[in-house]
């Protein structure tokens, strides 16, 4: 029954019976020794691709991972990269699969940290990192982030693979695990960073302004929406999230206003609050700046920002709570 439930399939079964002549005294007496009986058997484990599939974050071989964050750590997040399909639901177990990495050099440096129960193998040959998919895994920030902290040094990871252990959970030794092991295609990951996209623009009637005008007062209205969507007004975007800008969702206050699931927050307005923000974990400082040397300040809730010349830039840093920035540029000219 052990076999059944591991997901193997007996194909041939037979039997032999090996008798010493020492244990044969007439053939039509009785066999007096007890025989030796050996039972071979032939069996045909599946294939990875039939017992998992793959979940929506995949395209063709490439797995895209977005680095999550707890404390202030970044992390990869494969545990839905995998399901049971329909036909194995009660004999498989996806949380229950291995992912190999390679190191990025000769040294033995790898994308990951050894946590979670992460453990460095030889396996066909290679020395690679194994680690449950279901662990937390530690992204290696000195060599994955690069050095100024706004991009990604490391952003594609080669030939990977995904283990599946057939005989999980059954006592059986450590070679007949290895000798039925499933093992997947070979992969890629395609790590992005936690704020990978994220907009910052001013809108009117809908659409993106290249260049925004403003007035002698150098106030930029907040967002306003129509038909759900960004219509006037200051936003950040990630993805098919909104945020409108403006400082009283930017001072911490509302736990409410968030961008997908970080808060933003400037420290500065957000230090007139209690409790006091902890940067880490999806809590994302704001700056701005004018690259002229301008000062950002507000007017009532808007943000204001007065051009020393003609025009001039008005940047934005967002830092998650890993150190890794994203700077956006709006051009801002003066109203003619």
């Amino acid at each position: 029954p052990s076999i059944m439930n591991s997901l193997l399939k007996p194909q041939k079964l037979w039997y032999r019976l090996h008798s010493s002549k020492s244990c044969l005294t007439d053939l039509s007496n009785e066999i007096k020794t007890a025989s030796k009986v050996t039972v071979p058997i032939d069996i045909t484990k599946p294939a990875f691709g039939d017992v998992f599939e793959k979940d929506e974050n995949w395209a063709n071989d490439v797995y895209e991972a977005r680095i999550y964050i707890k404390g202030n750590n970044a992390y990869l997040r494969y545990i839905d990269a995998y399901k049971v399909k329909s036909e194995y639901q009660t004999k498989a177990d996806a949380s229950k699969l291995y992912i190999s990495f390679n190191a990025l050099d000769e040294f033995g440096n790898y994308p990951i940290l050894f946590y979670g129960g992460a453990q460095e193998i030889v396996t066909d040959n290679k020395t690679v990192m194994l680690t449950p998919i279901s662990s937390d895994i530690v992204l290696n920030e000195q060599e994955v982030y690069n050095d100024d902290k706004d991009g990604l040094e490391v952003s594609l990871l080669e030939d990977m693979y995904a283990y599946y252990n057939v005989f999980d959970g059954v006592s059986v030794s450590t070679e007949t695990k290895k000798a039925f092991a499933i093992t997947s295609e070979s992969f890629k990951t395609q790590v992005k960073t936690a704020l990978d996209g994220v907009t910052a623009a001013v809108y009117q009637n809908g659409s993106v302004l290249n260049n925004v005008t403003v007035g002698t007062d150098g106030i930029i209205a907040a967002g306003t929406l129509k038909d759900n969507k960004p219509n006037n007004g200051f936003f950040f975007t990630l993805g098919d999230k909104y945020f409108s800008v403006c400082k009283n969702n930017l001072d911490g206050g509302n736990v409410y206003d968030k961008l997908d699931i970080y808060t933003l927050y400037v420290p500065a307005w957000a230090a007139m609050n209690t409790p006091a923000i902890t940067f880490n974990n999806n809590n994302v400082q704001v700056k701005f700046e004018g690259t002229n040397g301008e000062t950002v300040t507000t007017t009532g809730d808007d943000i204001t920002f007065k051009p020393t010349a003609e025009s001039s830039t008005l940047r934005i840093t967002f830092e998650d709570a890993t150190g890794m920035k994203y700077v956006r540029d709006i051009k801002v000219q003066k109203v003619q």
